[in-house]
């Protein structure tokens, strides 16, 4: 797609700088796309969650565990409240821990926790093929297209690029956090990605209307410098059908990663940030 519309335009001589900012798809060419594999719907019903965004953590550190205590570091994420982990986009096979070592201890803990909470848990394997699995799409390098300002291609385009060729999970960027950007950008992400039909908005630098044909939408992932403390403007920014990731906000946590996920859970949920940590000072010590 990309390449039909800027070819080799980009390495002009004449051109000092150059930059994508918007494009419609035309819907005839949406409708070859079947998109996202599971609609928001599909996965809100396999986790039994509503009302409220998913809570999930990316395993650190991302390299240098072995797959036993990268398992376990599964499970008390999860068993602390969190409705799914992650692998960082570094992990795939190292000789001190292979995939299929990494799988088995992964799901052992995924159905440990399940068992023991009596929740449902996912947790998200970096792999290569799909399978129809739930697809969580990291961003990791799109900066190194779309960060400046004069040349190169506005993250809307990739977004869109992503949301065609089938990702169930977009990190959109945060707002707050240390990836933080422009508040109304970013909720710009959120529709473009979610709904079937986005009004042209420049203000939010949308500067054509989208029409989706009913593609299935995207769940906008925040993640990257998040903490607890970013809860509430992120509720409020993101909504319900969304993931928000702690991940050193889960693991960084004083009493371990059991009492981090307890802490993060019980804030969504709305008990007051002193019940949260006297429950997480319980599971640390107790």
């Amino acid at each position: 797609m990309f390449t039909s519309i800027v070819g080799n335009v980009f390495r002009f001589k004449a051109l000092c700088a150059l930059r994508l900012e918007d494009l419609r798809v035309p819907t005839t060419y949406i409708k070859a796309f079947q998109g996202p594999p599971h609609r928001i719907q599909v996965e809100t019903d396999k986790l039994n969650k509503y009302g409220r965004p998913l809570l999930g953590c990316t395993i650190k550190p991302k390299l240098g565990l072995s797959a036993k205590n990268y398992g376990r570091a599964v499970y008390e994420c999860l068993y602390g409240g969190l409705d799914f982990t992650k692998d960082d986009e570094n992990v795939n096979s190292q000789p001190y821990m292979h995939w299929r070592d990494s799988f088995l201890f992964c799901a052992e803990a995924l159905f440990k926790a399940q068992t023991e909470t009596g929740e449902i848990k996912g947790h998200y394997l970096n792999a290569t093929v799909d399978n129809g699995l739930l697809l969580h799409i990291h961003r990791a390098m799109h900066a190194v297209i779309d960060r400046k300002k004069n040349h190169g291609i506005h993250f809307w385009e990739l977004a869109k690029a992503l949301r065609m060729s089938g990702g169930d999970h977009i990190h959109a960027g945060t707002v707050v956090g240390k990836l933080e950007g422009e508040r109304d950008i970013t909720l710009g992400f959120v529709d473009l990605l979610r709904d079937d039909f986005v009004e042209q908005d420049q203000s939010r630098g949308i500067y054509f209307t989208q029409d989706w044909v009913s593609l299935p939408g995207v769940q906008p992932v925040a993640s990257g410098g998040i903490h607890i403390w970013h809860m509430p403007a992120l509720t409020e920014i993101f909504g319900d059908d969304s993931v928000l990731q702690f991940s050193g906000g889960t693991l960084g946590h004083l009493w371990g990663n059991a009492p981090g996920a307890v802490v993060t859970h019980y804030l969504l949920d709305g008990i007051a940030t002193t019940w949260a940590f006297f429950l997480a000072r319980i599971i640390a010590v107790g």
